[in-house]
């Protein structure tokens, strides 16, 4: 994969959105014999735009996978206060105001 296949298959940055998405292009193999000792300097070479899709992967990868059903009930619940919102029945805070409010604590 070159690097405009990437950029092509996952944005303009060319990074891949996901852990899953790192395994099935071939991104990296799964080496149990390599050290963090021995990765890290490798790693820490990188260009800041790939540490930081590795640091975001390897966050990614520590979260346990939503329960299903979760995304449809944000999603839902996202369109039920943004329709709130253009009907104004409910009002919002500007973000200055909660700032303010927020710091006077």
């Amino acid at each position: 994969m070159d690097c405009g296949d990437a950029s092509r298959r996952f944005g303009r940055w060319g990074i891949p959105g996901s852990l899953r998405d790192c395994v099935a292009i071939g991104l990296f193999e799964h080496n149990m014999q390599r050290d963090l000792k021995d990765v890290f300097p490798e790693v820490f070479a990188l260009p800041e735009h790939e540490r930081a899709a590795l640091a975001r992967l390897l966050i990614e990868s520590l979260d346990p996978p939503p329960e299903p059903g979760v995304a449809e009930l944000w999603a839902e619940h996202a369109e039920r206060r943004w329709l709130e919102i253009e009907a104004g029945v409910v009002q919002t805070i500007p973000w200055e105001e909660i700032r303010a409010k927020l710091l006077r604590r």
